[in-house]
């Protein structure tokens, strides 16, 4: 019987390909046409610990990684036993026997594949990755010609060793020919494959959307989970005509990001929340400064080092109010790989529109998601810095002109006439510096005004919002970021059970819109804030710039939410409204 949502997680050692071999099935599957949802964990070291890749299949679009398992391939014996006790009842557990004891497991359906021996027989070990990929590919009823070519495209660069690799494929798809699942069937119903679609992960799809927003300059240093932007652009930027550098240090890479933003150029920076804490006082200086700047926080589990490899939502606080003193900076929080790119547009347009640093906050967990999305416009919008006109630069400049919006024309160097100093310091309106308590009220009024501006013209930017369900809800859900797609399916199965509910998310967090953001949470009983924080940062939000008491669910695990996570509290409270109105 064919199945419509499944969900596969593949446990096994670092260093093993276990990573491999979900990307390369979850890749056969999107490029047959099925909806994809993928989440990895792994540790920090580069080799050993355990590494879980998980893969969610769809016939219908997804946006959480799932709440129980269909299938558990395990690797060794860690991989069975960390995982067994998520594997739903009658689920189907894949292993090799003479690495993988299951004795005692009569719940689930077990399915002894000798990957060792298989790979052994034609003297590739290393190909046992390779003969799971061609069982599950079997199992799936997926095209074995599709997963060909999915392998030739990740795998060919080793041309040596790419007729070994295909001839594991090719194994382990006829091993299931010969011994079938007789107990069960996992299989997926067959879908349309002729979709224009992009099959891509999160930094790609981030890294992608500054391109479009028509980044010339990115400065940066490696961290993770943050470091596979930088290494995308680094190979795509010189071909379209900018530039690349990587630094010593954040620190030295936020200031090169500010020195090419205030030469006229569209730049930017991605990093970790370590590295946005020593870019703080830098960030100060380009909103002082204003000088535009985007910053990409790929977050990860703090404080210090804290689980590089695991993901959070901890950083709100730090791109909210890092820096010392007070001066506008914008952030955008993007909710899936497809958001990504689209928010990194409008992070790129809102710092050249306003002048400031925009922060865009993603999360590990996005980092390495895959999905199938629609293809990405070959042209977006773009807003270019407002620049001096003759008018502005016959006699001398004033670059920090006070305006009605705030917003003061900014000259590039070598602009004749356009001269100033651009200073850290607090300075007139010719960019002197100035300590003059006069002086600093109307710098400061006007620095905040383009805030005002921007929070009247950016809630009618494209995808600022994400809004779904019921008009008078008794639960509205309301949150940021990646925690959108969980949030969503959780309302539908809160709606499935009777219960009004709807979802609603700003992906623009500074400014806030709280004139949206009131309109929903007043037109709820009951608003729900689900958060990868312990302590509900953007909860405590709310309480502040709105005035309600919303109700929190957590985790802090280093793990994404599951839609029953959110669902589970969301029955409690209606538990508890039903209760009351009795």
């Amino acid at each position: 019987m064919a199945v419509e949502d499944l969900v596969i997680r593949i446990g096994g050692e670092s260093g093993e390909g276990i990573v491999t071999t979900g990307e390369i099935l979850s890749r056969i599957a999107a490029f047959t046409g099925y909806e994809i949802f993928t989440f990895r964990t792994y540790p920090a070291e580069i080799l050993g610990g355990h590494v879980v890749y998980q893969m969610r299949v769809s016939t219908h679009p997804v946006g959480s990684r799932g709440d129980q398992l269909d299938v558990l391939l395990a690797m060794n014996q860690e991989g069975y036993d960390r995982h067994i006790g998520e594997l739903r009842k009658g689920g189907v557990v894949i292993y090799d026997a003479s690495v993988v004891s299951v004795s005692e497991d009569r719940d689930h359906i077990l399915y002894s594949v000798p990957f060792a021996e298989i790979a052994k027989s034609i003297k590739f070990m290393r190909g046992k990755n390779l003969v799971a990929i061609g069982v599950m590919t079997r199992l799936m009823s997926l095209p074995l010609d599709r997963a060909r070519e999915i392998v030739i495209r990740r795998l060919g660069k080793k041309k040596e060793l790419l007729d070994s690799n295909l001839k594991s494929l090719e194994l382990g798809y006829e091993y299931v020919g010969a011994h079938p699942l007789e107990a069960g069937s996992f299989e997926l119903p067959e879908v349309s494959s002729e979709r224009d679609r992009l099959i891509l992960n999160g930094n790609e799809a981030a890294a992608m959307g500054a391109l479009a927003g028509g980044a010339q300059f990115f400065g940066g240093y490696p961290i993770t989970p943050a470091s596979s932007v930088m290494e995308f652009i680094a190979a795509q930027l010189p071909k379209l005509g900018g530039y690349m550098v990587q630094a010593e240090d954040e620190i030295s890479a936020i200031n090169m990001v500010i020195g090419a933003g205030f030469a006229g150029a569209r730049a930017m920076t991605a990093t970790s929340g370590p590295g946005v804490s020593l870019m703080s006082e830098a960030l100060g200086m380009a909103s002082m400064s204003e000088i535009p700047v985007v910053l990409l926080d790929v977050q990860r589990v703090g404080p210090s080092t804290g689980m590089p490899t695991k993901t959070d939502q901890g950083d709100l606080n730090l791109a909210l109010y890092g820096s010392h003193g007070e001066g506008p900076r914008f952030v955008l929080a993007a909710t899936n790989v497809e958001d990504a790119f689209y928010q990194m547009v409008n992070a790129f347009n809102a710092a050249e529109r306003y002048q400031v640093p925009v922060l865009v906050l993603s999360d590990q967990g996005l980092s390495s998601q895959v999905e199938a999305v629609p293809a990405f416009p070959e042209k977006v919008e773009l807003i270019d810095r407002v620049r001096p006109d003759l008018e502005h630069l016959e006699g001398r400049y004033y670059r920090y002109a006070v305006t009605e919006n705030g917003i003061s024309p900014m000259a590039v160097p070598g602009q004749k006439g356009g001269q100033y100093t651009a200073e850290s310091l607090e300075h007139k309106t010719t960019g002197a510096p100035s300590h003059e308590a006069d002086n600093r009220v109307v710098q400061v009024d006007k620095r905040f005004r383009k805030v005002e501006t921007a929070l009247k013209e950016m809630v009618e930017w494209p995808r600022i919002f994400a809004h779904y369900g019921d008009e008078t809800p008794e639960i509205g859900v309301m949150g940021w970021g990646t925690t959108y797609g969980a949030a969503k399916e959780a309302v539908e199965m809160a709606q499935a059970k009777g219960i009004k509910a709807a979802v609603f998310y700003t992906k623009l967090l500074s400014p806030l819109p709280v004139k949206q953001l009131k309109a929903f949470a007043d037109s709820a009983q009951v608003v729900l804030v689900p958060e990868l924080n312990y302590t509900g940062q953007y909860a405590r939000l709310l309480r502040a710039e709105l005035g309600i008491n919303p109700e929190v669910v957590h985790r802090y695990d280093g793990l994404t939410f599951t839609a029953g996570d959110i669902f589970a509290k969301m029955e409690k409270i209606h538990a508890r409204l039903s209760g009351a109105s009795a």
